[in-house]
């Protein structure tokens, strides 16, 4: 027989304890289920009924606990490491370990446990049931996938982008003369060659770009004030322009580096296309679900208790 250390559980930490509160929900169902499965056999390997764990009269084999570790939901068949199974098996032992003391205790029996058991059944069963409704949904096919990119070329358009930093010149600082004023004697010491950053450190108003020169980072249209838009999209990479106005006073921009738009490939959106078919099609079988379920069975509902109910 396998005798896997289990640790000192007197010394559990906080981090631990909360690593088991982890492993409660992610394999609290899976206890019963694996326990259930047992008797179905192991594919015919030995190994695969050995112990790993045992926690009072309670025993776990290796085929139970390979059906409990949690997996990559995005490749499940991957191999699981075996530090990490190690660290799940504590955990499990852990979680054992509490749920005997809650049997000793019989809180199974009162009331608001009964009831949250109650309410983790019903949402088990509810779950299994959309996941078989929902497992009657094809996959769409590659005719139906192509027409949705074809009929839908905005969805896939990815916008020009434009880098720059900006000195701001505020209005609500100064009058607008002055401040006009003002940012036609920092764009002459632009056009001196005296650095954008520098000058944007020194100089601007705006006091959330100022210290790192300036920089407003990576933007598509449709993020800036129209007239700033404006003349941040008809700049080159490298080029500043002449003082821009806007609401908060007077703008320069230099453009650091520029992104031009582009459309995204077939193949480059087919499974998130697939995906969201899918998922459509997913929705529209569930909301068909309840109409039928709806015209033949006895619903009642009063919103307007909610509306007097304070």
């Amino acid at each position: 027989m396998l005798k896997p250390k289990i640790g000192n559980h007197r010394k559990t930490s906080r981090p631990v304890l909360i690593a088991v509160g982890v492993a409660l929900t992610l394999a609290g169902a899976g206890i019963g289920y694996a326990a259930s499965q047992a008797e179905k056999g192991s594919g015919g390997s030995n190994l695969q009924q050995e112990i790993v764990a045992r926690v009072g009269d309670r025993t776990i084999t290796l085929a139970e606990f390979n059906r409990m570790v949690p997996r990559d939901p995005k490749n499940p068949a991957a191999r699981v490491p075996p530090a990490k199974k190690k660290a799940f098996l504590e955990q499990l032992v852990n979680q054992l370990l509490f749920l005997e003391q809650a049997k000793a205790l019989k809180l199974a029996e009162r009331p608001e446990v009964a009831a949250r058991i109650e309410d983790a059944v019903a949402n088990v069963l509810m779950n299994e049931y959309v996941r078989l409704e929902i497992g009657q949904v094809p996959k769409p096919s590659e005719a139906q996938i192509k027409a949705y990119w074809k009929d839908n070329p905005e969805q896939f358009k990815v916008p020009t982008q434009v880098r720059a930093r900006h000195i701001l010149i505020a209005t609500d600082k100064r009058d607008d003369a002055q401040a006009r004023a003002r940012a036609g004697e920092i764009g002459a010491r632009l056009k001196a060659k005296e650095s954008f950053e520098t000058l944007a450190a020194e100089l601007s108003d705006d006091s959330a770009t100022k210290t790192r020169g300036g920089d407003l980072g990576l933007f598509a249209p449709g993020k800036m004030a129209p007239e700033f838009e404006k003349a941040a999209f008809a700049l080159k990479a490298g080029e500043t322009s002449a003082p821009v106005k806007t609401a908060f006073g007077y703008h320069l921009i230099k453009v650091e580096e520029r992104r031009e738009g582009f459309t995204r490939t077939y193949d480059s959106v087919r499974e998130m296309i697939s995906n969201k078919l899918q998922q459509d099609a997913q929705v529209e079988r569930l909301e068909a679900r309840v109409r039928e379920l709806k015209a033949k069975t006895k619903t009642e509902v009063n919103i307007g208790i909610f509306d007097v109910e304070d």
